[in-house]
């Protein structure tokens, strides 16, 4: 009779073995045991046993330690262990997790770790109801380091992937009878809620913020912000931007984060004039001036994580949103008008909507690479500015 069950053989009886460097393999010191085990003559249920030695030899590679069955820690430690999870198959419609979506996952995982000293992650998730999810909400909002006040949207991310795992065991009731999810309809808000997220930067405050970067000594991110204003480009993708894929001496190659969508953003006129002489201005010295591949990259102050001290690496989004913070902080107690609420994304948006009162919306649907006119007025639309407003509402047509 063949098996397709992975380590399951049948002689006398069914056994269950470990095989070459499978019996050899050391994690954290240790080898796994047993290497062998018999498992009865009724196949039914040398099934059962074959298939829960399978789940704890996949631990034991992983560096999973035991746990407790239905507790949380044992329940994420199932769906990454399961060879049917979307950790490690396809399920159906719901593809199996890229690298980078584990990582995210993961990152979830080792901050739950470490909550109420590791008791919630112990604890019984057959007894948590959505009275405990509103409080581990509530410690999530303050943020991975607990400084934060209002981290909305990282505390929904793990909440969600929670709720992955979860569901993935309450859809399997045959092998997970007792699993629970209480992650369902939870009705979540995220960070980008928030006021600054209708934050629109007016010209004044983008040479404000320009002037004040440059002033600090930090060419690159007054590049950044310039790039953001000026082309329209959003900003996920700034980042990303490199001499030789991006800028072509007179127009730019820009790619949209959201969509993988390209086009052109010209430079100069059909007489060469330039179309924004300050902008073209600081592109050209950066570029006379590059370090290397990328639009904007940082010089590495000392050796961490990899990195050399001198060495010059692109910024990562993270750390390029925590430099202009830095740069918006200062404009703040300079210039008593300035926006309190302004982000990096403040400027594509407000460029937007200054557009918008100047041309007709096919115009700025091209400069913007939108494709539905409905999104300049549901996102885009400065409705503080009344003038703009009525200009906008002359020129719109909208079905």
């Amino acid at each position: 009779m063949k098996l397709n069950i992975k380590r399951l053989r049948e002689r006398d009886q069914y056994i269950w073995n470990l095989n070459g460097d499978d019996s050899k393999l050391k994690i954290n010191g240790t080898t796994f045991r047993p290497t062998s085990k018999a498992l009865g003559h009724n196949l039914e249920q040398a099934i059962v046993k074959a298939e829960e030695l399978n789940k704890q030899f996949a631990r034991f590679k992983q560096g999973l330690t035991p746990a407790t069955a239905y507790t949380f820690k044992w329940c994420i430690q199932e769906f990454k262990t399961n060879p049917y999870s979307q950790w490690n198959n396809d399920r159906g419609a719901i593809l199996k997790l890229t690298d980078k979506a584990k990582a995210t996952y993961q990152y979830s995982f080792d901050w739950l770790e470490k909550i109420d000293d590791s008791r919630f992650i112990e604890s019984d998730s057959r007894k948590f109801g959505k009275s405990h999810v509103a409080k581990l909400y509530e410690i999530l909002k303050k943020g991975r380091s607990g400084d934060k006040v209002d981290a909305k949207t990282s505390a929904k991310q793990v909440l969600e992937h929670l709720r992955s795992v979860m569901t993935f065991l309450k859809s399997d009731e045959l092998a997970y009878p007792e699993a629970i999810n209480m992650f369902t309809k939870l009705g979540l808000k995220q960070s980008g809620n928030d006021e600054r997220n209708e934050a629109f930067a007016t010209p004044q405050e983008y040479k404000q913020a320009l002037d004040m970067a440059d002033s600090m000594n930090k060419p690159q991110i007054a590049l950044a912000i310039d790039y953001a204003y000026t082309t329209m480009c959003r900003t996920d993708y700034i980042p990303l931007v490199q001499w030789n894929k991006n800028y072509f001496k007179n127009y730019l190659r820009i790619v949209e984060a959201k969509n993988n969508s390209e086009s052109d953003f010209p430079l100069y006129d059909e007489n060469g004039e330039s179309l924004c002489p300050e902008f073209v201005k600081r592109l050209e010295n950066a570029f006379a001036n590059k370090k290397g591949l990328y639009l904007i990259m940082r010089k590495q102050v000392a050796n961490s994580h990899g990195y050399k001290a001198g060495e010059y690496y692109p910024y990562t989004r993270r750390y390029l949103g925590s430099q202009i913070k830095e740069v918006l902080d200062a404009c703040k107690k300079a210039y008593p008008e300035f926006n309190q609420n302004l982000v990096f994304k403040s400027f594509r948006k407000g460029a937007i909507s200054d557009l918008q009162g100047k041309t007709t919306d096919k115009n700025v649907m091209i400069l913007t690479r939108h494709k539905d006119p409905k999104v300049l007025a549901t996102n885009y639309l400065n409705r503080k500015d009344k003038s703009k407003a009525i200009a906008v509402s002359k020129i719109r047509n909208l079905k």
